[in-house]
């Protein structure tokens, strides 16, 4: 189970956890959205945090922000932004550790892609991320927020249609990627599939209920290691 093993000590995860409350501070502040996507998207969903064998944030704008988010993030002290493609950003505290094959780019860092958009759609700009990063905008907006960590985050509005028809949220898929390095660990081909329920004595995990609580159909979100709560949230429907 070597590749479904934490990458990011306890310090990574406190650098992440704290360079990404920087940049949505920021983004508020100037009134730019976010939400979030892919394998951070699904780790609101399955653990109210990071899929804990991941080592970075994934998170989408709209490209007609591009240049404001550049001059945004370039403003913040101690902090820096990678635009070298305007597709895709990456922003990452200054101290952190330079990756081994691109210093200009230290680790944990945060993914910026950007989307354009018709009446009906959004897609990613990138290439690497244009067919996979595609929505529905009846799906995405009006955003919505969910907790992630110790703080709450922006998601797509269905974001658990998403998470559940995009992924099989009860099958847990190996690390693939290493950030550190820069570099893919396996091959697709060589990826692992396991029902996460072998991993909930290890991770935390959130457990649904469907109640009605004053009048109203909710639905309860308990995050648990084990048999242990950690927390829980109340969703209205």
């Amino acid at each position: 189970f070597s590749n479904f093993k934490p990458p990011m000590s306890i310090l990574w995860q406190k650098r992440l956890c704290l360079t990404f409350k920087v940049f949505a501070t920021a983004m508020k502040l100037f009134n730019v959205t976010y939400f979030l996507t892919e394998g951070s998207m699904l780790g609101v969903y399955r653990h109210h945090g990071y899929i804990p064998w991941d080592d970075d944030m994934d998170i989408c704008m709209n490209g007609t922000d591009w240049l404001k988010v550049k001059q945004i993030l370039h403003c913040i002290p101690d902090f820096d932004v990678d635009t070298r493609s305007y597709m895709m950003y990456k922003f990452f505290w200054q101290q952190s550790e330079p990756m081994r094959n691109d210093d200009l780019v230290h680790v944990p860092y945060i993914d910026i892609f950007f989307f354009t958009e018709d009446a009906e759609y959004i897609w990613a700009l990138s290439r690497i991320k244009k067919h996979r990063l595609v929505f529905k905008k009846a799906d995405i907006f009006p955003l919505t927020s969910r907790p992630f960590e110790d703080q709450m985050v922006s998601v797509p509005r269905r974001f658990e249609h998403l998470c559940t028809t995009m992924y099989d949220p009860t099958v847990c898929v190996s690390r693939d990627y290493d950030h550190l390095s820069g570099r893919p660990l396996i091959p697709f081909y060589e990826y692992e599939y396991k029902p996460c329920n072998i991993f909930r004595k290890y991770y935390p995990f959130v457990e649904r209920q469907e109640v009605v609580t004053e009048g109203k159909l909710a639905t309860v979100e308990v995050k648990k290691l084990g048999k242990k709560v950690l927390s829980n949230f109340t969703v209205f429907h």
